[in-house]
């Protein structure tokens, strides 16, 4: 069935159908641009749990349920039941009248590869006058039309049934979708939060602060998106928020992780992170041919196994913080701790990587010399250029007494030779750099943390809010990170005379 502008009407039958997500088509949702390919949209096997809604949540009212789906070449099409309500008697007299003839959908759990869903579940159907996806538009509502308003009778209801109506009722329209046998694919439980690569959300940390209570409220459901023009996603609680809040919400705070985006970011997946290292790699060499014996070398690996470094913190709140929905206070509290997770899990990446770094013993005469040579040193070892270079903040004023002339003339020598390149962090002993390689270590880190977690305190009249994140960092190529020394201060000019 294609989209149609045609409205059928019965008096018995209430129901709406067309297409509610074209697949491969570009939609303004609160989370960018979506295409759904088809085959990424998991439809419930029970199909009444998909309601119907007349406008988005949280302020959308159920008028309806599905009825019937059917996955064609062009999208998802559906059918839905309405009630007897008059909130579902005026939304289908909108479809009618096409006031609000559209489409939108509401999906939980969505997973991302760039603008192109990959997995998802459908919740919600929702009538919009604005389409987010352009073809999704109602194709046909069968609904209750009377030419004049009913008059009370006194003679009580029969149930003998005329030939008049029963031929009325043999030409009332159909619906054109019948449920599926095959094509509708059963839902299966999302697994995760899907953070790779990460999602960017247009929402300000205001607005994410105000969706929480929202949330608190009972009003959102948790990762869901609303294919509409401005909804935010929200939470069913404060025990668990999507991770592409994380982002905006440390874009309030003081403190930006600094070390963690210098190594490769991966999910954690379990409360062990696994991984393979070389201990002897293979190597080819040159063939006689002629069906001679090949080069074959010995060749070793070793797997690796890395502890998931739990973290925590919380408070007990006082309950009227949520009651009167004091927004302010909340975002206090919770870019505070979003501040101290970042700091304290880029400090003890800090602490992994000096730990594990290769010991350059020649010490440099300056800082500038002595990350050249890291740099130099590192190309050696693992035949790639160094991709950062730490140092601390005090080292790094001691460039400030080099005058033009005592800088080296080739300060572009390695990708961080100049101090436009480096990273300052406090986690650095003072005296030493770290140049290295972002392939020589992984900082894992369970997808969506921190974790926001809450219970009523009722004794106490409070809430008990805390935060919990999970991390584990892995080395990868030891001699990919070098440890340099130079002089703490630099040598003394010689007098002019």
């Amino acid at each position: 069935m294609k989209p149609s502008t045609v409205v059928l009407a019965s008096e018995s039958a209430r129901t709406i159908e067309g297409m509610v997500l074209p697949w491969g088509e570009a939609g303004a949702t609160n989370r960018g641009e979506i295409i759904f390919p088809r085959g990424s949209l998991n439809i419930p096997s029970d199909l009444s749990r998909v309601k119907l809604l007349a406008g988005h949540s949280p302020a959308g009212v159920p008028v309806g349920f599905a009825i019937a789906a059917e996955e064609r070449d062009e999208g998802l099409y559906m059918c839905f039941q309405l009630g007897s309500s008059e909130a579902a008697t005026t939304a289908l007299t909108q479809a009618q009248d096409h006031i609000i003839d559209s489409f939108s959908i509401e999906a939980a759990g969505v997973r991302q590869r760039g603008r192109e869903a990959t997995d998802g579940l459908l919740k919600a159907v929702a009538l919009v006058p604005f389409p987010a996806f352009h073809s999704a538009r109602i194709g046909l509502v069968n609904a209750e039309e009377h030419d004049e308003p009913h008059e009370p009778v006194d003679e009580p209801p029969t149930t003998d049934t005329t030939d008049e109506e029963t031929k009325e009722s043999e030409e009332m329209p159909q619906p054109t979708i019948t449920p599926p046998a095959t094509t509708a694919r059963v839902a299966t439980v999302p697994k995760g939060v899907a953070p790779e690569p990460p999602t960017e959300v247009h929402a300000s940390l205001h607005e994410a602060t105000e969706i929480l209570l929202a949330a608190n409220q009972g009003a959102m459901s948790m990762d869901e998106v609303h294919a509409a023009l401005t909804d935010i996603t929200g939470t069913n609680t404060l025990t668990t928020t999507p991770a592409t809040w994380l982002g905006e919400l440390w874009s309030g705070v003081a403190y930006k992780r600094r070390i963690v985006p210098l190594v490769q970011n991966a999910a954690l997946r379990g409360r062990r992170a696994h991984g393979m290292r070389w201990k002897t790699k293979p190597t080819i060499a040159k063939w006689k041919g002629d069906k001679t014996d090949i080069h074959s070398s010995k060749a070793e690996w070793e797997e690796v196994e890395m502890r998931a470094q739990p973290w925590a913190g919380g408070n007990d709140l006082d309950r009227q913080i949520f009651d009167f929905k004091e927004a302010d206070a909340l975002r206090m509290y919770w870019a505070a701790m979003a501040e101290s997770y970042a700091y304290e899990t880029d400090k003890e990446l800090a602490a992994f990587l000096v730990k594990n770094a290769t010991d350059v013993q020649e010490s440099a005469p300056d800082l500038i010399r002595a990350i050249s040579r890291g740099a130099i040193r590192l190309d050696e070892k693992t035949h790639s250029p160094a991709t950062f270079a730490l140092v601390n903040p005090s080292d790094l004023e001691t460039v400030l007494d080099f005058s033009q002339l005592d800088v080296p003339h080739f300060t572009g020598l390695t990708p961080v030779s100049t101090p436009d390149k480096w990273v300052t962090s406090e986690f650095v002993e003072k005296g030493t750099a770290i140049v290295g390689s972002k392939l020589a270590a992984t900082f894992y880190e369970l997808p969506g943390s921190p974790l926001r977690v809450e219970a009523e305190h009722i004794a106490k009249g409070g809430r008990d809010a805390a935060l919990f994140g999970y991390t584990a960092q892995m080395i990868n190529r030891a001699d990919g990170l070098m440890k340099v020394h130079f002089a703490k201060s630099p040598a003394p000019k010689p007098e002019i005379v």
